[in-house]
């Protein structure tokens, strides 16, 4: 299954839709999520059982939810290409309470770290977070205090993941995901790609430095 990696047209400003940079950074994108080893079955189930967090518990308040895969966008904020994996694109009915609204953005971290015993990355974890907070803002009551409703949807969505109903429920959702929008990890394996016109290292030979200059810091150390 050949990985294509969408853009999100209506986000860019006229001048910056359709430049040769865009396009270098679509085909830049393409090729490493079709690289066995660059974006290999760890990272595709990692990513899917996140988007599985947010797909069960949005699919619990009838949010219709739905898996989109690698899509680059234009940040307006920041004034750049903004690229991402995947997403679960959801509704929050109206009349929901901040409680389950929150656990729809944070259950993706927390069946991260729980069934995959690896963890997201903090910026990752901080824009759940951010979107979580703001289903807080616009759906608490009065007295409703964001960090208690935050620890206490942690505490239901770990509940939730220690009935192994449930856990094989959320692996089903997971690899239904990834069969979805990856497919299976392809067997070729890049020498690495192209990005305006400069040849980036492979995932392969980063792995090669990364154990040269750790090899190099414990034989520094040994030293001293």
């Amino acid at each position: 299954m050949h990985i294509e990696v969408k853009v999100d047209e209506a986000s860019f400003p006229p001048d910056r839709s359709g430049s040769r940079y865009l396009k270098n950074l679509v085909a830049f994108n393409e090729a490493w999520y079709n690289c066995g080893e660059c974006f290999d079955e760890t990272e595709r189930i990692n990513t899917a059982i996140h988007e599985a967090g947010h797909y069960i518990y949005a699919g619990l308040i009838g949010g219709n939810p739905r898996a989109e895969g690698p899509m680059i966008s234009y940040d307006a904020l920041k004034k750049t290409e903004t690229a991402r994996q995947a997403a679960v694109v959801y509704t929050i009915p109206a009349g929901t309470r901040a409680l389950p609204a929150i656990k729809v953005s944070i259950a993706s971290f927390i069946f991260v770290e729980t069934l995959t015993g690896s963890h997201d990355s903090q910026i990752v974890i901080d824009g759940d977070l951010q979107k979580a907070h703001v289903h807080f803002d616009k759906r608490a009551e009065s007295g409703d205090s964001f960090d208690e409703i935050l620890a206490r949807a942690e505490w239901e969505i770990r509940t939730d993941l220690r009935d192994p109903e449930f856990r094989q429920f959320a692996w089903q959702v997971a690899w239904q995901i990834q069969d979805e929008i990856f497919g299976h990890a392809p067997a070729t394996v890049c020498e690495g790609h192209i990005l305006n016109g400069v040849r980036q290292p492979s995932t392969g030979m980063r792995r090669e430095w990364a154990a040269k200059r750790a090899a190099k810091a414990a034989s520094g150390r040994a030293a001293a």
